[in-house]
Formats: structure tokens, C-alpha cells, sequence
């Protein structure tokens, strides 16, 4: 795809699907393996900020999912176990919900029983954290070292569960 964006005309790269397009692989270009990743600071369903800079020092996967996503929804029990396996050694998960309505929010974590970090601005894809991502479909994830360096990215959890074997094992 960048290679064919390079070879467009001037004004194609200017046109308004141009920009779209441009805008789109500088956002991608900021999320390569071994970049270091951007800032999240949102709230959780209490209203209290997390910041995924006090989470530096641990591995963790930051997965974008939203209530409403059915293919969301059925990998938790997979994150769950994950977590629960590797989270005494160093991993965690940040959560970040696409919702934009809080109450369905709500009621997905308490069905999820989720016990990792759960954070949402409730605007949907029109929130920050989708924005910065490029976010345009989920569900999807960055894995993170503890130095806050991209070291994978929508990994399916057989896929997380052997690239946390082999980092935090060393």
C-alpha cells in the first residue's frame, strides 16, 4: 500500500480521500514493532485516570474491545487466562473499550468479570485513544515491554500466550 501511495499524483495525494490516506499511514507509522508506544490516560468505570505510564516496567497487551463486539467479547475468557497465568510475573492487560455508552459498558465488565485495567472515554471510535491507535476495527492489541516499546501487535492468544512464554521466561 505505501509503495502504490508514493506513485499517486499530487493531487490525488491531496484530494480529500488522499489525506485520509495520508493520515492513516502517519499514524501507522508510529505503531511499528520497536516504537515506543503513545500515551493512554483515561478513566475507569470508577472515574479514576489510568495511565498506561504508570504501567511501565511490566509487560502489557493493550486490547481494544467494545461491549457490543461479539468477537470481543468471546476471547475474554482467553485474556483472562493469560492473565491469570502471567500476571505475577510481570504482565498485564489494559483494557480500552470503543463503547460510547457507559451503562453497556458497565454491564459487559460486571458479565466479563474482568480484573485488569478497564478504561474508556465513552465516544466510541471518536475517542482519543481509537484516534491515536488508528483504531478501525476490533478487536485488536499492542504488546508492550517494560521499557514501553511495541514488541507485538494483534496477536490472536494462542499467538500472546507463546510470545509471553518466551519473553518473560528469559
Amino acid at each position: 500500500m505505501i509503495v502504490a501511495y508514493h506513485d499517486l499524483s499530487g493531487a490525488l495525494k491531496s484530494s480529500p480521500r488522499g489525506a485520509g490516506i495520508t493520515e492513516y499511514l502517519d499514524l501507522e507509522g508510529g505503531l511499528k514493532i520497536g516504537a515506543q508506544i503513545k500515551e493512554i490516560n483515561e478513566k475507569d468505570a470508577s472515574g479514576h485516570y489510568v495511565s498506561l505510564a504508570t504501567l511501565k516496567g511490566k509487560y502489557v497487551l493493550v486490547d481494544f474491545w467494545a461491549s457490543w463486539c461479539a468477537p470481543c467479547r468471546a476471547q475474554i475468557p482467553e485474556l483472562k487466562s493469560a492473565y491469570l497465568k502471567f500476571k505475577d510475573k510481570g504482565f498485564t492487560i489494559l483494557s480500552v473499550s470503543i463503547d460510547d455508552e457507559k451503562a453497556k459498558w458497565i454491564t459487559a465488565l460486571n458479565e466479563e468479570k474482568m480484573e485488569w485495567y478497564n478504561v474508556s472515554d465513552l465516544k466510541g471510535s471518536d475517542g482519543m485513544a481509537a484516534k491515536v491507535f488508528n483504531i478501525h476495527a476490533i478487536p485488536q492489541n499492542i504488546l508492550v515491554d517494560p521499557s514501553g516499546k511495541i514488541v507485538a501487535k494483534n496477536l490472536n492468544m494462542g499467538e500472546l500466550n507463546k510470545k509471553l512464554e518466551a519473553v518473560i521466561s528469559k
